[in-house]
Parts: C-alpha cells; structure tokens; sequence
C-alpha cells in the first residue's frame, strides 16, 4: 500500500475543494431561491424515493434543484439520456481507478460527477418525454456496475489488508443485495420497507468519506500525532457504514419481503373457493 507524500496529497485535496465550493454555491442558490419566493421546492421524484435518517428529504430536493439546470441544459443540446448513463459509468470507473492508487480526493470528485449524471439522465428523459424501453435496463444496469467501481478501487489499494478487503467487499454486497430485494419486490409487486442506505445515500456516504480524506491525512501529518497512521482512513470509516448499514438494510427489507409474500400466499390459500 503506497503512502501518498505531502505533495501528493496538496494535489489530491484539489477535487475535495472544488466539490466542496461547488456544493457551497448550490447551498447559497437554493437559500437565496427559498429566500426569494419564500417557499420549499417539492418534487415527486424525491418524494417516491424518500428521505432517511441519514439522509434527509431538504438535502435531497436541494441537490435535484441544482441538478435541474443541468439536466435542462443537456435537454437543449439534445444529449440522449442514455448518453448521460454511460458518461456516469465513465466517471464512476475513473473514480475506482484513482481510488485504487490513493488518490480520495480525486476519486470523490469523480464519483460526485457519476452521481449527478445518475440523477440527470432520469430527469432528461422525462424532460424528452419518450424514453426508450431498453433506457430502464441501461439505467439500472449502469448504476449497478457505478456501485462496484469505487469500493473495488479501494479494495485495491488495501489489497494487503485483509480486515479493509473484508469491509470493501462487504459494502459492495450489501449495495447489490438492497437493489435485488427492490428488484424482487417490484416482482411479487410487493412494497418493501424504505430502510437505509439507498443508493443515492451510499453515493453521497462515500463521496463525503473520499473528499474528508485527504483534508484529514494533511491535518495529521502537520500535527503532534503524524505518527498515527490515518491517511485513507475516513474513507474506510464510511465504507464500513455503508457495510454495517446497507447488509441490515438488505435482510429487514428480505425478511419483510419473504413475510408479505408468504402471508399473502397463505390468504389465497385460506381464501373460500
């Protein structure tokens, strides 16, 4: 496991800032709208998705305000949304790709990039109005592959230690496990509890984790305690979250699911024919 020098880190804490600036000024736009008209914005979309304890409803319509300008923007130009899908795959294996060589800082801007593009493709095809039936399975297949790249690139910079190879891997079941029990219950046409760590809250979990990394590594090594070996360790700290919670999530949400669908079994059965 290399360890990145000062120099290295001044570089990499180049993306945290400037995702860090970019999600000021978006925090500064809203308020001054909210401001403005005196009212909070509300979309369905958000709302069908939910907000939790780790991450609420205000940051999420927050975030999708932004992202609107964007998304009309790329309507103008006329960029297909299934165009926008495979550029946040691009920038999700990039993220994985500089994550695997130390380098969090940039790995979270990167990841940022694929999660804003995740969201703005939804919202260009329905600005578009006709979305392509394959457009669903491009999306979710896409956004399956993003949920891979950025824990594995971290496995691959901890390839030496067993415990971080654990956690990575565990993160990355856990993301896959949440999107089969949603798969499966959109099947049996089953609602399955909301739970936590729904892929836009992992999303943000890691980038947050990723951009912190570095700025902690620099404040360590310039202080009494450089000795403490904390350089990538915030970035652990949040894949170990997204383990712990997303696999809890997955099983409440299975066990709900297997209840429902044997309960509603057992009535047909119980039913007078």
């Amino acid at each position: 496991m290399p360890v990145l020098t000062r120099e290295e880190l001044q570089n990499d804490l180049i993306g945290s800032w400037i995702l860090l600036a970019i999600i000021t000024l978006g925090i500064i736009a809203y308020g001054v709208r909210v401001l403005r008209r005196g009212e909070e914005l509300h979309f369905d979309r958000v709302n069908q998705q939910g907000g939790s304890a780790l991450l609420s409803l205000r940051v999420m319509e927050m975030a999708y305000w932004n992202f609107g300008f964007i998304g009309r923007f790329f309507f103008r130009l006329n960029i297909a949304p299934t165009t926008i899908s495979f550029a946040s795959l691009l920038f999700a294996a990039l993220s994985g790709w500089v994550a695997a060589y130390g380098f969090f800082g940039s790995a979270g801007f990167l990841f940022a990039v694929s999660g804003a593009m995740d969201a703005i493709d939804g919202m260009v095809a329905r600005m578009h109005g006709v979305r392509p039936a394959g457009g669903a399975v491009v999306d979710s297949s896409v956004d399956r592959y993003s949920d891979f790249f950025l824990p594995a690139g971290v496995a691959i910079y901890y390839h030496h230690s067993v415990p971080i190879l654990i956690i990575c891997l565990a993160a990355i079941m856990g993301s896959f496990m949440i999107s089969y029990s949603t798969a499966k219950a959109e099947i049996l046409k089953i609602t399955p509890p909301r739970g936590t760590m729904k892929r836009t809250e992992r999303v943000v979990y890691l980038i947050g984790g990723a951009i912190l990394t570095p700025m902690a590594a620099l404040l360590v090594n310039s202080s009494p305690f450089s000795w403490l070996p904390v350089q990538g360790m915030l970035m652990v700290l949040a894949t170990l979250l997204i383990a712990v919670m997303a696999n809890g999530s997955a099983i409440h949400r299975i066990t709900a699911i297997i209840r429902t669908a044997n309960q509603r079994q057992a009535d047909k059965s119980n039913a007078p024919s």
